[in-house]
């Protein structure tokens, strides 16, 4: 059934595209945010195409104004998807949709950007200093997903600036034995181990197998949910110990 949509003289539309899935909602006409439709990334041949989709389930008109975070580096007109197939000029896709107005942002540069909107309770200080977040200590946000995502929010003037990096692609530092020996076996499968290697979806997977060859064993798990699965009810001590050494990590 198509929703119905209150009228909007501009109307907006925001996407998140990540290596795994694409999500968009539409801004209703007091700028909140509607339901969030979620699809495949690997399922559409690129985002023209997964906005139809998105229009097709929505129902309602298409965007004069599009906003996007992409899990890729922005920092001219061609944007190319770090774990995806995507790949698409700004300047071409706002003339193809017609729009009047197209943002495009790294995502963990949005997420950055909405730091100062939580509360300190929200927030994790790191090392000594124990500021409360209102006097101007930077900030930041880190994520694994289909890779590994990070950003930070650094005070200037009487605002705040991000700032982008790819920090997935930096090598991973084990620390305990155990992780040293789990590093070992993923190093002579990749030569290089990255942090986006183990520190994401697929690495869980890795880790888990890593952790498994270790132990002479063939583990049940063979995919992300299965693993966080088996962890949460406690099916499998294996399971446990590769989300504690994850998150460790």
């Amino acid at each position: 059934m198509m929703a119905m949509h209150a009228e909007h003289p501009r109307p907006t539309i925001v996407a998140d595209i990540g290596g795994t899935h694409a999500r968009f909602a539409r801004l209703n006409p007091q700028g909140g945010l509607g339901p969030v439709t979620k699809l495949s990334t690997q399922a559409f041949t690129g985002l023209p195409a997964a906005l139809d989709a998105f229009l097709a389930i929505d129902g309602g008109p298409r965007p004069a104004r599009l906003s996007i975070a992409v899990a890729a580096p922005v920092f001219g007109d061609d944007v190319a998807l770090t774990n995806a197939h995507w790949r698409f000029s700004i300047r071409d896709l706002g003339k193809r949709l017609k729009l009047a107005d197209l943002r495009v942002a790294n995502d963990y540069e949005a997420l950055a950007l909405a730091l100062p909107h939580l509360s300190a309770a929200d927030r994790l200080a790191i090392g000594p200093y124990r500021g409360d977040g209102r006097d101007g200590a930077p900030l930041a946000v880190l994520g694994p997903g289909t890779g590994l995502g990070m950003a930070g929010l650094v005070p200037v003037g009487n605002g705040w600036r991000p700032v982008t990096s790819e920090c997935g692609y930096i090598s991973l530092s084990p620390h305990t034995d155990r992780e040293l020996a789990a590093y070992r076996i993923l190093r002579d499968k990749y030569g290089r181990v990255s942090a986006e290697r183990v520190l994401s979806g697929p690495g869980l997977v890795d880790l888990h197998l890593a952790l498994a060859a270790l132990d002479n064993r063939r583990p049940a798990e063979d995919t992300p949910e299965a693993v966080i699965g088996a962890a949460k009810t406690e099916r499998s001590g294996a399971a446990s110990e590769t989300v504690h050494m994850f998150c460790s990590l």
